[in-house]
């Protein structure tokens, strides 16, 4: 038996399916290691089952807002493989503000547990910049203060063009600087530097509140147009809601 092949059988690996707006993103984890990523399209499935047929995975956890297709080809097809789905009541380190939260994103309870795990015992403001954008502020002793939903980049560019008469489809491309000189980079610079603005103002008001420091943590698809414009230091962790959804599954089993 090679070494791979050694390695494989030893180490117990998961799959980690996260369901979102517009792809399936996947990874596959030995352990605490990642192995294999992909993003697909809803309708292709069958590349996720490859996955599985490559790998050794021993439990599957889906992040989705509801039954999803993926769920139930999984479990048809790999009966033998536990497939859980990330739920907020299997959420043991946060008390979660909302009244109702079943209602909370299952990417942003992923992304907080993540944050946990990376910056244990801070007060953390966590930020997703994916098809929205999402904060969540979380204290150091698990406390989930609450936090905002608003359009992300590509729906912020979107709405200007449809919802408008003569406005052009502009991407962060056209982005000049924090002044544009022509419609189209004012458009990008309206997009990019308003979330930036959103954020510095969102951290800035977190801060101010509890009265004491706190992290910025950013993920997502379009955190490389924002992290380096912003006012507070920060880092990215783009594997943010893997991390955490990896934490829960362990959990789990």
């Amino acid at each position: 038996m090679g070494i791979q092949k050694r390695r494989m059988a030893e180490g117990k690996q998961f799959l980690l399916v996260d369901i979102g707006n517009s792809y399936i993103k996947s990874a596959v984890y030995e352990d605490d290691s990642l192995l294999k990523r992909i993003s697909v399209g809803k309708n292709e499935v069958e590349k996720i089952q490859n996955l599985i047929l490559n790998s050794n995975i021993k439990a599957i956890l889906i992040s989705a807002s509801g039954q999803s297709k993926v769920e139930y080809n999984l479990q048809i097809i790999f009966p033998s493989i536990p497939v859980f789905h990330l739920h907020y009541n299997q959420i043991k380190e946060i008390q979660f503000s909302y009244a109702h939260p079943e209602n909370i994103g299952k990417d942003r309870i992923a992304a907080m547990i993540g944050a946990q795990l990376l910056r244990p015992e801070k007060n953390i403001c966590v930020v997703q910049a994916g098809t929205c954008l999402t904060i969540d502020w979380l204290f150091k002793d698990g406390k989930h203060l609450g936090g905002t939903i608003s359009p992300g980049v590509r729906m912020r560019f979107n709405s200007m063009h449809q919802f408008t008469a003569k406005l052009p489809l502009s991407t962060e491309n056209e982005l000049l600087g924090f002044i544009g000189d022509s419609t189209l980079s004012c458009l990008a610079s309206g997009v990019i530097y308003g979330m930036v603005a959103e954020i510095n103002f969102q951290f800035e008001a977190f801060k101010n509140q509890i009265g004491e420091g706190a992290e910025l943590i950013l993920s997502g698809g379009d955190v490389n147009n924002l992290a380096h414009r912003l006012k507070p230091s920060n880092f990215v962790v783009h594997d943010l809601v893997f991390l955490g959804m990896l934490k829960i599954l362990k959990s789990l089993i």
